[in-house]
This record gives structure tokens, sequence and C-alpha cells, in this order.
């Protein structure tokens, strides 16, 4: 993992003002730095590894920089032609871009974002990978165009980073999709799974990813178990790479972390180098019966860790909120959400780095790639106005125990529902939802934000969904700043581009049949996992006992402090947080109603304001630096 930056079409000394912005993501480099010029564009890297980092590769029309961190060497290479396996991965993505230009893109396996700039067309071109594994932010003044891994390393550019308040409203009423705005005035980011070519003065946005899917093109006549276990060994030994020993793992009860850890138990040559970190609650926290979830999933995950013979680390404690908070809107660079999980993340992370472990792997995206499926397939076959079919696995769906008839319904027709109507059901059914406008904004606020929000985009079926999924969970800056915090790189095998292309054209039936959730995932994982783990009826709740990691003191203390911030006091409804702090649950905290009114909206609230804080105390760039 590296800081990036560069600069086109500058007038003043490029190479200073490249090594400004490297300078500015000091954290996510180190002191050595490599910067290289072709013609009016300057590009810089700063390698974590300064020993043998990486470098900008320069060839005779191109000059190339990219944080990368490729999976399928030996494809590229045989595809570009290459005689020297042993180029490094940035000399390899010159000769692959020398090959098929922009085209390439859709050869690369692996976390990438990268720029490359073409002196015969004036053309530079920034790109990340289909999941956005690794960040990439861009800002323009004039003719001149600059980019950066981390916004911070835009400010000498900009001269300043002015935070953008609308952004940050469209933030806290989940109205981030496809927005290239970045929460900082002036200065984009490039998305997953896309292509943005700079010819001056213009920016061209393109998302280049668009794999078929089961809807048009599904698989047939394969072994799709076999297909399933292939694509998961693969996907977890590229993530491995060159990761040292031992290596950290996520572990709980589900498919996505326990497929994960068994593979890589399989794929590494002592099982006992693997560490897997369970997060489980301090203490019991009630979780309603109704819900099918579990709160602790540590004695599972220890039965699971046993028959891997993989060491296994129960976590129970975590750093508090605030500290949390402040540290991570600093290193990330973007407001949090889902701020308990963050916080025993970041405990696994520390207790990782403390084993020597300088990578961590988990599942984030399972549950839109291979290990996808639920009621919502039901939809589908609606869709191909296939009743019959949909009529029966309506009704086997309804007989399980965990699912009722209004269940089945809802997500069998949801995508022709009204938004007001979704809306009200789930008030009805659940307390509140995510789309309820559940927010501490103040009014006129939400009103910007949903005036200034691109309408939602429509999706012809679920696995266009699931693609939408995948390219709008924004990991990259996360995942940098948890390498930076801790020195522990966080990789996601099931976001591997092979594995999630196999996945989204794995028939429905496939995903859910006869009142069987993910019937493919069971049968491919009866090689490597319990049958408890397979079987197992209840979910995990993450962060069950969040009411007690994070008091009512403690939000209290929390609001005084962002009120100080002048973005937060005039975005923020401040009374009315502050009377729902004066409600805090004491018990039963895991029901709908105080579940989005506190761990989701008041600590988003809190989170956003905690950001602005931040960054509105960070030092201004000196005069004259730009």
């Amino acid at each position: 993992m590296t800081a990036i930056a560069g600069v086109v079409g500058a007038r003043a000394d490029s190479a200073t003002l490249v090594q400004q912005l490297l300078d500015g993501q000091r954290g996510y480099g180190s002191l050595k730095t490599n910067i290289a010029a072709l013609d009016g564009a300057t590009f810089g890297i700063s390698p974590r590894a300064p020993s043998n980092g990486p470098s900008v590769a320069v060839g005779a029309h191109l000059l190339v920089v990219a944080d990368l961190r490729l999976s399928n060497r030996d494809d590229l290479i045989g595809r570009a032609a290459v005689g020297l396996p042993t180029e490094s991965d940035t000399q390899l993505l010159l000769a692959v871009w020398a090959k098929a230009e922009e085209d390439c893109l859709d050869w690369i396996a692996g976390d990438f974002a990268l720029a490359v700039f073409d002196s015969r067309t004036r053309r530079l071109t920034l790109a990340r990978d289909p999941s956005g594994q690794l960040p990439l932010h861009y800002a323009q003044v004039g003719e001149a165009l600059a980019f950066a891994s981390m916004p911070t390393g835009l400010r000498p550019f900009l001269r300043r980073l002015a935070l953008d308040r609308t952004a940050l409203a469209m933030h806290l009423c989940d109205l981030r999709d496809d927005d290239p705005r970045s929460h900082f005035e002036g200065l984009c980011r490039v998305l997953p799974g896309e292509a943005a070519r700079f010819e001056s003065p213009s920016i061209h946005r393109r998302i280049y990813w668009n794999p078929p899917t089961a809807w048009d093109d599904p698989l047939r006549n394969v072994d799709l178990v076999e297909g399933y276990r292939d694509a998961l060994d693969t996907a977890v030994q590229g993530s491995l790479g060159d990761s040292a020993r031992p290596v950290a793992t996520h572990l709980s009860s589900g498919y996505d972390s326990s497929a994960i850890t068994a593979t890589a138990a399989r794929l590494v040559a002592a099982p006992n180098e693997i560490i897997a970190f369970t997060s489980a609650p301090m203490v019991a926290a009630p979780v309603p019966e109704r819900m099918w979830r579990i709160a602790d999933e540590s004695e599972i995950a220890a039965q699971t860790a046993a028959a891997l013979g993989v060491r296994h680390v129960v976590v129970r404690d975590s750093p508090p909120i605030a500290d949390v908070l402040r540290r991570l809107s600093s290193l990330c660079q973007e407001p949090l959400l889902n701020i308990p999980n963050r916080a025993w993340l970041l405990q696994i992370r520390r207790e990782a780095a403390a084993a020597g472990a300088d990578c961590l792997l988990w599942g984030g995206c399972g549950n839109v790639s291979l290990n996808a499926g639920g009621l919502y397939v039901l939809a589908d076959w609606i869709r191909r106005s296939s009743w019959l079919t949909w009529a029966r696995q309506a009704r086997l769906a309804a007989a399980r125990p965990d699912t009722r008839w209004r269940g089945v319904l809802y997500n069998s027709f949801r995508p022709w529902i009204p938004t007001p109507v979704s809306d009200m059901l789930r008030r009805r059914y659940m307390g509140a939802g995510p789309s309820d406008g559940v927010t501490f904004l103040r009014p006129e606020w939400s009103a910007k934000a949903f005036g200034a929000a691109a309408p939602p985009p429509s999706h012809a079926n679920s696995y266009e969904e699931r693609i939408h999924a995948i390219r709008n969970d924004n990991v990259g800056v996360f995942r940098k700043g948890g390498l930076a915090g801790e020195g522990v790189d966080e990789r996601d095998p099931l976001a591997d581009r092979r594995l999630v292309e196999f996945s989204l054209r794995i028939p429905p039936e496939h995903l859910y049949w006869d009142g069987v959730p993910r019937p493919l995932a069971r049968a491919a994982l009866a090689d490597r996992l319990p049958r408890q783990v397979i079987d197992l009826k209840l979910r995990g709740l993450q962060s069950a006992d969040w009411a007690m990691r994070f008091t009512q003191a403690e939000a209290i203390t929390l609001l005084e402090e962002i009120s100080a911030s002048p973005t937060a006091h005039e975005l923020l409804d401040v009374d009315r947080m502050r009377h729902a702090i004066d409600r805090w649950p004491t018990e039963q905290w895991n029901r709908p109603a105080p579940h989005f009114t506190y761990r989701v909206a008041l600590m988003s609230a809190l989170a956003a304001g905690m950001f602005a804080l931040v960054h509105e105390q960070a030092p201004a760039t000196p005069a004259g630096t730009a």
C-alpha cells in the first residue's frame, strides 16, 4: 500500500508541488518518494515499504503511477507478452496499458487506484478497481488537475480544504450513491469501477465495469459447486499474496468469514499461522426473538477455529467510541458509518498487529457476491413472469419458522412498491427503516440534501442491485486509514473481481430455492465448514451491546464537543439530539425504534459532527506552497 499523487497542466514547479502532495499523505506512505515527469505531467509515489517500494513507470509516451496489488500477474504477463515476470506491478501495468490502453482495465484482477498520462493524446486517465478497495481523489483548477490517494494530499493544490456541507447532509440522508463529490469543496473522488479521463479543460467519466449476469448469461452445464470452490480458493490465495505470517482473519458465525478462514487454513502450510479474531459482547445483550439473531458468536466461531486448527482470539474490549470517532475521522477522511463495528474492528487490527500480522482477511462483500441469496430473489421470478415458480417458492419460503407471509410478499413486490408506501410498511412492521428520514439534520439541510441528490437508479433485476451495492460500498478510505493507523492491511477476498463476476452469473435457483437460502453455498462449503455453521438458522448481530459500550454520559460529552464546530452547529439539530440523549435506552435497545434512532441516526450525526470538527481544526496550507 502506498500514497500516490500527480499533477497535469500546472504552470509552477510541478515536482515541488507533487512532493507537497505526497508530504500531505505522509502517514499513508513513508519518507521515501519517487517522482517522474513526462511532457507536462508529473507523478509521484511514496511506498509504505521504502526498501523495495514501487516507483513511477515511464514509457515512450506513457507515465504511470498506481496504488496497486495485482492478483493475476501471470495472466497479465501473457497478455502483454512481457518476458520478465519479476517486473514490478507498476511496470507490468505500463506494459498492458501500452498494449490495450483503457481496455486493459477489464483484464486486471486485484486492488488498484491508478493514473496514466499519454503524451500523444495529452490525456490523463484515473481509475479504480470495481469494488473500490483503494481510494483516489482529484481536483481541477483552471486547466490544471491534481490527484492524490487521500483528500488531504490535495490541500497544497487547492490551498485549503473546505468542508462541503451539502455533501455531508446527503451523507446523513444516505444519498451518496454514484456521487463523485467528496466531502470537501472542489474535490472529487473516482468512483469504484470508474475511469475518469482529463483532456484539458474537460473531464469525462464512465463506468467501465459492466459485468454479465445470470439475468442474460447464466452459468449452465457447469459444475457450480466446483466453480464456487475454485473461485473462493483463487480469491483467498490472491489476497494472501505476499502477506507476512501469521495471517489474521475475522471469524464470526456466518458463511463469509468462516469460508475465508477455512480456505486460508487449507492454503497456508501451517494452519496455526492463522489467527482468527471474533468480536463478542462484553455483557449479555438483549436481542428480540423475532429478529432471529445471535448476539454472541464466539462459541460457534471457537468450534469452527478448533475444527480448522487455527488459533482463535475472542475480542470483547474496544476503544471508547469518542476516541474511535476522533482517530478515524482524521485517518479515513470520511464520516463514519456503523460506528460500534468500527470500534471492535479497530481493536482487532491492534491485536493483530501486536501478534505480528500485517494482513487481515475479512468478508465485507460476501452478501452481495459469492454468498448472495435471500427472499429478494423471489422478485426475479415475477420479473420473468414465472408466476407458477414464484407461487411455489413463495409458499415454501413462508413455511419457514423464521419467515412470515408479509415478508415474502414485501420482498417479492418491493421493486414496484412506491417509496412512501414502502416507508410506511417499514415503520409499521420494523419500527423504522433506512429510508424513512430518521436523521438529526435541521429541516432546511434535509431539504437541500434531497434536492441535490440524483434520482435513485432503477434496476431491472436483483443482479443489477447487487452490482450497484458493490460499487457503492466505498471501503477504500477506511482500508487506507486502517493501514495508516495500525499497519494492518484489510483485504476482502469476496470482493475479488473474478469471484464477483462468477457469483453474478449464478442462476437464481441457486441463491434461494424451496425455502433454503443460498443452497449453492451450503453445498460448496460442506467440504470445509462444520455442519453447525452451515445449518445455523440465526444470523449474528454484531455489537449487540452497543448501548453499554457507548453510554449516555459519553454521548452528552461528545455532543458538547462537536457543538464547537461551525459546520456541525449549522447542519445538526443539537436540541433534538440532546432531547434524544435524555431518553437514552436502558433496555431492549436492539428493538427497531431505538436501533435506528440511536445506533444509526444519532451516532451517524455525532460522527459527522466529529468529522467536521477534526477537519475544521486541521492546519491550513501556508500561502505560496501551491
